[in-house]
């Protein structure tokens, strides 16, 4: 990142925007320590696009320059409060609303998927004979003997973290991708803000890790064995590595958040070491220009032509399903008419804003436009039975979540 090093941000600094307030329109909006901050605001990108815009509206367009820095354009968002989406809803306009604490199990909606019907697996034994054919990496391989070894290690890890007492805004969440990293189904995680500063005890994972587990001082954890298949699976997306140690490579490559402008590849880069699906990780990599000129054209609407449904749309719409599913005419015809003077969009953008959906499990929090995918709800069921099979769920529930409190 170019920011300066700056103070450790509050609870509310890697939560994505949507789960932040937003202030109304003209109002600037409040000032949050963002991961995925960056310093170009809207007003020098209209400009740099053609025609400077009027002295009396720069206010406003700063403000919404300060809006769309904030949004998590990157598909490395985490949260700590989740929409659950569930693969199997009878009705996949409404996904169950779930907000979870940290190492809650998954969600009785998200352990339906198995409906007692996935075959137990034997220790040692991936989780389909035919992963091979599955329509993601197999990089997510679920073994169910490393992940029962992780789960061991995880136990001495939490231990050791409550034995100090450590407290942090960050914890519940950082502990959540590491259940997922232990349990051999996350390839990579990042325990340090944006401008490097680690915000976690890593000499606690140093000495509580597991098998080919990594820990570098600069926050980056990871399997390295996991990691380095994703970087030669798909080297398109990382032309800059050459072979050389995946610690070497992580520590040069840096922070793995990026800017709302990032272009497509940095992007696509960190999506893919987080774990996340790859076709979704392309998709809103390649979308997301496009997807930051529609959020501007909204406001620049609603600014112009007081267009009430563009100022839904900016600030909550683009973001409740319910909200993309009633207008989508209107949001065609918002796009086809605003962002045209915004640098245009690519072939597929009113499809993809329409049904952009954010799906939340246990140690994975991303975008797609397509939850039912193949791709998506075989995902979601390996993530359901590492975490149930392993045991990883009924630590959580007996020593992380406490008992049921008696009424």
């Amino acid at each position: 990142m170019d920011s300066p090093r700056r103070k450790s941000p509050g609870p509310d600094a890697r939560r994505p925007q949507s789960l932040r307030e937003v202030q109304p329109a003209g109002t600037p909006p409040t000032e949050h320590t963002s991961l995925l901050h960056h310093s170009t605001d809207t007003t020098s990108r209209i400009q740099e696009t053609g025609g400077a815009p009027p002295d009396h509206c720069r206010n406003f367009l700063d403000s919404v320059g300060k809006y769309l820095a904030s949004l998590p354009c990157s598909p490395c968002l985490r949260g700590e409060e989740q929409t659950t989406f569930t693969p199997d809803a009878s009705n996949p306009s409404t996904p169950a609303v779930v907000l979870e604490e940290s190492g809650v199990r998954p969600s009785p909606a998200l352990r339906s998927l198995d409906r007692g019907e996935s075959s137990t697996i034997d220790q040692g034994a991936a989780l389909s004979a035919g992963d091979s054919g599955l329509p993601y990496e197999q990089s997510y391989r679920f073994n169910l003997k490393i992940a029962k070894k992780g789960v061991e290690a995880f136990k001495n890890l939490h231990d050791a973290i409550e034995g100090r007492k450590w407290e942090h805004p960050m914890k519940e969440q950082a502990l959540k991708e590491i259940q997922a990293l232990y349990l051999g189904i996350k390839p990579y995680i990042n325990l340090a803000y944006g401008d490097g500063e680690v915000y976690f005890p890593l000499e606690l994972i140093k000495k509580h890790t597991v098998d080919d587990i990594e820990v570098l001082d600069t926050g980056h954890v990871f399997s390295k064995s996991k990691v380095k298949e994703i970087l030669e699976k798909h080297k398109e997306y990382f032309p800059d590595y050459d072979g050389e140690p995946i610690e070497s490579y992580l520590s040069r490559r840096g922070s793995p958040y990026v800017p709302n402008d990032a272009e497509e590849i940095p992007i696509a880069q960190s999506g893919l070491l987080f774990g996340y699906p790859p076709n979704d990780v392309k998709k809103y990599a390649r979308y997301n220009s496009s997807y930051q000129r529609v959020l501007s054209a909204a406001g620049w609407a609603e600014y112009k032509d007081r267009n009430k449904l563009a100022g839904q749309f900016l600030r909550e719409g683009h973001r409740d399903e319910n909200f993309l599913n009633q207008h989508q005419q209107e949001i065609r015809k918002l796009i086809d008419e605003y962002t045209p003077e915004r640098g245009g969009v690519i072939e597929g953008t009113k499809e993809y804003v329409i049904g952009l959906r954010k799906v939340s499990l246990p140690g994975f929090v991303y975008f797609t436009d397509d939850p039912q995918s193949d791709e998506n709800r075989a995902f979601a069921q390996r993530v359901q039975d590492a975490f149930e099979q392993s045991g990883m769920n009924d630590f959580i529930r007996d020593r992380v979540v406490g008992p049921p409190r008696r009424t």
